[in-house]
Formats: C-alpha cells, structure tokens, sequence
C-alpha cells in the first residue's frame, strides 16, 4: 500500500473512487441545468467573447453531472427567463424556478450566475432549487479568472460547481431532515 500511495498511480485511483462515489450518490437525480445569467460590471460590458464564455458555462456543468450519472432534463429557455437568473428574480423567487422545473418534469433545478467585476476576474454561484418543495437548498460558487477566450479554465470552474452539486446531492441523501 505504501508504494501505491508513493507512485503517480494513487492520486488517479483516489479521484476515480471519489469521481465513482459521487455518480453512485446523484445517480437518479433528474435536474434541470439552466443557461447562466451574465451580470457585466466592467467598463465594456457584454463583449462577444465574454457572452460566449457565459453560454459556455451551463453545457460543462450539465457534461460534468451526466458524466455522474445525474439525468439531464432537456428545456430550452428564452432570453426573459434567463435574464431572470442574473437579476436576482429567481433567487428571491424559488417557486417561479421550481415551477419551470415541474413543467419540464425534473426534481431539481440548478441555475447560475457569472458576475464579472473586472476582465480577469467573474464569481459564478449556482443555486439549486428543490422542485417538490419550491424551496432553494444550495448555493455552490466558483472564481472564473482569465482571459474571456480560456476555455480551459471556463471548463475548470465549470466542473468546479458541478462537483460542489455532487456533494450536496450526497449530503441531501444522508440527511432524514432534507428528505423530500
């Protein structure tokens, strides 16, 4: 065990377990991933590379949990309710967010926000919603730093968050008071 845990093969072992523990805990989970709001802080808000790198964000988040064994519902939403999600409304508002997720037939409902402040620096905060009780659970955040066009770290925190609902959605299964 000692020269496993000294070899290169321990820390891949390790995050395969981990990765395999996390899809057996979501497994059954049905979650409706909405696209992220983009609130723009900076001198020149709303580039096209910087709404590209938004959009970007809920197509990673929804691979990472797939890849988990969560089920991905499907629903296309318009602008107006994505715009919801980054002014606040849906926070404030969890059973209008809940509501889109019954309509689309999922338990859950994850949806972000990328608030950037200057053009290194975004924070992303997911909120998750619980459908059958209309009632927001958990909020998981990420920092987004790098160039707009950095896919690489764009996916990075993407997969961030995706962990972080992992582990809430294992803890909710433990816990008899988060019982639905």
């Amino acid at each position: 065990m000692r020269a496993l845990h000294r070899s290169r093969l321990f820390p891949a072992l390790f995050a395969a377990l981990m990765l395999f523990a996390g899809a057996a805990n979501a497994a059954g989970e049905r979650v409706l991933v909405l696209d992220f709001g983009l609130e723009d802080d900076t001198l020149l808000p709303r580039v096209p590379a910087e709404l590209a790198r938004s959009a970007a964000l809920a197509p990673f988040l929804r691979e990472r949990l797939k890849a988990s064994g969560v089920t991905i519902i499907e629903h296309s939403v318009d602008a107006e309710t994505r715009a919801l999600a980054s002014n606040g409304y849906f926070i404030a508002h969890p059973a209008a967010v809940a509501a889109l997720g019954r309509a689309a037939g999922a338990d859950w409902v994850a949806f972000g926000v990328q608030r950037k402040f200057s053009f290194l620096v975004s924070w992303l905060r997911v909120f998750l919603v619980d459908v059958h009780r209309d009632l927001a659970v958990a909020r998981v955040e990420a920092d987004l730093r790098g160039a707009m066009n950095d896919e690489r770290m764009t996916r990075r925190a993407a997969v961030s968050l995706a962990d972080q609902l992992l582990d809430v959605f294992s803890t909710l299964k433990r816990s008899p008071v988060a019982a639905r």
